[in-house]
């Protein structure tokens, strides 16, 4: 339950979302964005965070710099994708059944589609994201993208 969190003088200064709700409004929490690392880092058992901060790789890099590699170097594909102008498919929890798929526009918006395997035909079932306010949004206003985008 979204509690709203109030100062003395009765003014909304923030929202309190206890840890076990924090799965349901997931998906419309920006990848990479502070608060999807923050909560990355709070529902992850403390046994885990251990481990990936003392897991190390045979090039001695530890499991937590591997995975921000690894999301640095997805950042820079969805980035080029959306620079040629190319839409982006995943799939996260709000597909509701095995043929839905999430397309993110290179406009930022993010509709639902049903992907049709036989007939390689994509039937559009609802938008989730208005232009400029979908999961991967945020790149549209990383620095990488802009200088490509302005040397387009």
């Amino acid at each position: 339950m979204i509690k709203i969190v109030v100062n003395k003088d009765k003014k909304n200064t923030g929202i309190f979302i206890p840890i076990e709700d924090f799965e349901q409004i997931r998906p419309s929490v920006k990848s990479g964005s502070v608060i999807d690392r923050m909560m990355d880092e709070l529902t992850e058992s403390e046994d885990m965070r251990e481990m990936r901060r003392k897991s190390f790789d045979a090039s001695d890099i530890s499991l937590k710099d591997t995975e921000a590699v690894q999301q640095y170097k997805l950042e820079e594909f969805y980035i080029a994708t959306f620079l040629s102008g190319k839409p982006i498919y995943y799939k996260d929890n709000r597909c509701s059944s095995p043929s839905d798929i999430i397309r993110a526009e290179a406009d930022g918006s993010e509709v639902i589609i049903n992907y049709d395997w036989e007939t390689n035909m994509e039937t559009e079932i609802s938008a989730l994201a208005a232009k400029g306010e979908g999961k991967y949004a945020y790149l549209l206003h990383d620095p990488r993208f802009l200088k490509q985008s302005e040397n387009r």
